[in-house]
């Protein structure tokens, strides 16, 4: 691709122009939006912008649920140790977090009561060659926003109370079923061990949040390569007939509400079998991507098969996660309708997690290198994804 090679220097400035606090629903984020679209029309795509409202506190309301849930289990592993009653009731507990932990549709009508923001989608396409078409959705998020504790803190949190319902339930279970050996008699873990955990996991539901982060890594970033990709991708031999659908969500930071409303207007202009959604969030960092939410199949095919040969053409370090616990990604209301999904991060899991959603989230910790590999391997999925399902 000549015209459509990316040197890198377009990446840098759109990070830069992008790294400043702009908080879902706010002035800021509403001049991130038309930034994006005047860049989408200067490529000369045609662009629309969608407005949506949402219920702020839906994620608080969520949280609340699904932590709720899992401490009121270890409360009772705690208080009524050696009962088969608790024992069960933390397993059942822990057999609810992988459905507690993905987006369903059901989670939806909790963003549509409460105190509303208006925010807004910015979408480009470029037309495909037929009604039968692949179609491929890049998107990535532009709102930003800060809290108190860094999201690596919630993380380590959710973690430490699923280690002590853990703990908790086979110590009960044990005891109950005349096992101590497992974990030792029940009551060994003092209550107190097990509770701290629960009540943190509560109150980091009710972690205030803020507009101080200039939002480099998360998702400035991803709006670079979002923009990137809108330049290269509709000059790419290998994205001929396809469809391209370039979509800057809003109101990613509460609860990924830009990609939902979006869904929502537009499932059924969607083949689920010629679709993927590539979402680009937090890359720029670390030595390795993390593709996360990778579910769905096109044409037949597995997403895992489909994204396996794109790892190895751009000969980089790739981690696969499941899920990340406690972390949303805007692919998530796409794969629960039965999409092909993948999200592509940078290496979160280190250091840089200690920045996310805080004022230190600055330029400075951007690679240059390691956002156009994002940009490469992104382009390089949509490339196999359309040669599968074209």
């Amino acid at each position: 691709m000549s015209e459509g090679a990316s040197d890198g220097a377009h990446l840098l400035h759109d990070l830069e122009t992008f790294a400043f606090p702009r908080a879902a629903g706010g002035p800021e984020e509403r001049r991130a939006a038309e930034l994006v679209r005047e860049r989408f029309e200067s490529l000369g795509l045609p662009t629309e912008v969608e407005t949506f409202r949402v219920g702020a506190d839906g994620v608080r309301r969520l949280r609340l649920r699904a932590y709720g849930l899992v401490a009121a289990a270890i409360a009772i592993v705690a208080l009524f140790p050696g009962h088969l009653a608790s024992g069960l009731a933390g397993v059942v507990a822990l057999l609810a977090v992988p459905f507690l932990s993905r987006w369903n549709r059901g989670i939806e009508r909790f963003f549509d009561t409460g105190p509303p923001i208006e925010s807004r989608n910015v979408i480009a396409r470029r037309p495909g060659s037929g009604e039968g078409a692949p179609k491929v959705v890049f998107l990535a998020h532009v709102d930003s926003k800060s809290a108190a504790l860094p999201t690596f803190v919630t993380v380590v949190v959710i973690l430490a109370a699923l280690a002590a319902l853990i703990a908790g339930s086979v110590s009960s279970l044990a005891a109950a079923l005349g096992r101590p050996g497992w974990i030792g008699p029940a009551g060994s873990i003092p209550a107190a061990v097990l509770l701290a955990p629960a009540v943190a996991l509560v109150a980091m539901a009710f972690v205030p949040t803020g507009d101080r982060s200039p939002g480099a890594m998360d998702n400035a970033t991803g709006v670079a390569v979002l923009l990137e990709l809108a330049r290269t991708a509709p000059h790419d031999p290998g994205l001929d007939g396809a469809e391209l659908v370039f979509l800057a969500t809003g109101a990613e930071e509460v609860g990924l509400c830009g990609a939902m409303r979006w869904i929502q207007r537009h499932e059924a202009e969607l083949d689920r079998t010629r679709t993927i959604v590539i979402n680009v969030d937090s890359v720029g960092v670390g030595r390795s991507i993390v593709l996360v939410d990778a579910r769905g199949r096109i044409a037949g095919r597995g997403i895992g098969d489909v994204l396996a040969g794109p790892a190895r053409e751009c000969d980089l370090p790739v981690r696969w996660l499941r899920f990340l616990p406690g972390v949303g990604v805007d692919s998530m209301p796409f794969g629960a309708r039965g999409f092909a999904t993948v999200s592509v991060l940078g290496g979160v899991l280190g250091g840089a997690s200690r920045r996310i959603h805080t004022p230190s989230d600055e330029v400075r910790w951007i690679r240059g290198p390691a956002l156009a590999s994002a940009t490469r391997l992104a382009n390089a999925i949509a490339r196999e994804a359309a040669r599968v399902a074209g």
